[in-house]
């Protein structure tokens, strides 16, 4: 049982130095930015493919080394997903900069599209090709990547999170280009869900109705079992003039969001965003990691602004909403169109903090000379022993935009805890998903 140098009762909470108790009173704020000094017991990761499999706690635990710990965890776990992989999605022996052409490791893991389908039809096996790039795309060779619109009610690859599939808009980067998403999840989670049948509507009903609680398997170092991942990547196509060397590039067939054709070739498509959510015995309401890269946005009222940004034009208007334009969340528009122009509303003190700022530029480092030195950590999402998360508000310019201003949603954790099945209980309501919204994605059955 994890150990803190404060109580959790209000009173309490509200006298540690640099830490209030913010309104609900389920989460917990830091407010003073934490130290650039790496506590005793913690270390940096290592440049490597080992996946964490838990969080390791410094020796003397407090709130600000907490956060460091699971920081620590966040860039380890980053490093090793992106490792270059073989095709059963094992790491490659060499560095982390050999092997260009290889998929990464997350990359092998299945997309929530393969698992939740159509009629909710079961999934496509795991390493099977996917059974919408098949149909999309007939002649697509084996393993080339397509990033795609589908019905969204199974999964909207360009609509951002929210509280319900499909609520916000897309967004677009500086030349009216709409951004990707694609979401995958590892073996663990996938085993679980085909287990359990939680795949359509029917299945995860007759699941509640037992009843069980959906309760996803849990990472262990002791153990040595690797809990469930939830990776979410945020692509933008890359377009002439734009220096691929500073991205994790793939080339990628596009589907058109309005023709729904595919491209006639795959296009250079880089790596603005990567989010990763990991459940373990330590942090059972799940670790919440987010990514981006580091030209992605200027903070709001920052003044001194780069020459480039992939989703911002420094020579316009900086809205302090941290958006100018909601492309229609309806029916898509042709692209190019006008550009979201996004600024950083939140997450700004945590990133520029001394400490995130010192990790961020110790791991570039590490990095250097690969294009993996072109991304950042914004920051960590935790849950305390009593399920508080710490801090209060997470959100990630290009994957969750429009809700940055918002102090509910605006927050990795708050917005996954009210999580629902799509299934439903005896008394025909839903269950809770376990913080996990693709379990909403699945379908009801109408298949044999």
């Amino acid at each position: 049982m994890r150990k803190f140098l404060f109580i959790c009762l209000l009173s309490l909470c509200l006298s540690v130095p640099g830490f209030v108790l913010s309104q609900p009173s389920d989460c917990l704020d830091i407010t003073v930015p934490p130290t650039a000094d790496l506590p005793a017991g913690l270390q940096f990761p290592a440049v490597a493919s080992n996946l964490p499999l838990d969080v390791t706690f410094a020796t003397q635990q407090t709130v600000e080394n907490d956060q460091k710990a699971f920081d620590l965890f966040s860039w380890a776990s980053f490093i090793a997903l992106n490792w270059p992989a073989d095709p059963n999605g094992q790491p490659l022996a060499g560095k982390i900069s050999d092997h260009p052409e290889a998929p990464r490791v997350w990359e092998t893991y299945i997309a929530s599209s393969q698992v939740f389908k159509k009629g909710g039809a079961a999934p496509d096996p795991w390493r099977g090709e996917s059974s919408i790039t098949k149909r999309m795309v007939p002649n697509a060779k084996p393993g080339q990547k397509v990033l795609f619109s589908i019905n969204k009610n199974v999964l909207s690859d360009i609509l951002q999170a929210g509280f319900g599939p499909g609520k916000f808009p897309p967004i677009t980067d500086v030349n009216g280009m709409y951004a990707f998403y694609e979401i995958h999840m590892n073996k663990t989670e996938y085993d679980y869900i085909v287990a359990n049948t939680l795949y359509n509507k029917e299945g995860q009903s007759a699941f509640l109705q037992l009843p069980k609680t959906v309760d996803f398997p849990r990472g262990s170092a002791s153990g040595n079992k690797p809990g469930s991942i939830e990776v979410k990547a945020v692509w933008k196509q890359l377009g002439q003039g734009e220096d691929q060397s500073k991205y994790y590039t793939v080339m990628a067939i596009r589907i058109d969001p309005v023709t729904q054709q595919p491209s006639a070739q795959p296009l250079p498509f880089g790596l603005v965003g990567l989010h990763i959510v990991t459940r373990t015995e330590k942090a059972p309401q799940w670790i919440w990691s987010t990514f981006e890269h580091v030209e992605n946005a200027p903070d709001v009222g920052e003044t001194a602004l780069k020459n480039h940004y992939n989703f911002n034009d420094p020579t316009k208007t900086q809205p302090a909403t941290g958006f100018n334009f909601q492309p229609p969340n309806t029916n898509p528009v042709p692209n190019p169109t006008t550009p979201t122009q996004i600024t950083r509303v939140l997450n700004n003190a945590l990133l520029n903090a001394p400490w995130t700022k010192a990790l961020n530029a110790k791991m570039q480092e590490n990095l250097a000379n690969t294009v993996w030195a072109n991304y950042r950590l914004v920051t960590t999402q935790w849950p305390s022993p009593s399920g508080q998360f710490i801090p209060c508000h997470v959100t990630n310019t290009v994957a969750e935009t429009y809700i940055q201003a918002n102090a509910f949603s605006g927050s990795c954790m708050r917005c996954h805890n009210v999580a629902l099945t799509s299934g439903l209980k005896s008394n025909q309501q839903p269950g809770s998903a376990n913080f996990s919204y693709l379990l909403q994605m699945a379908q009801p059955h109408t298949g044999h």
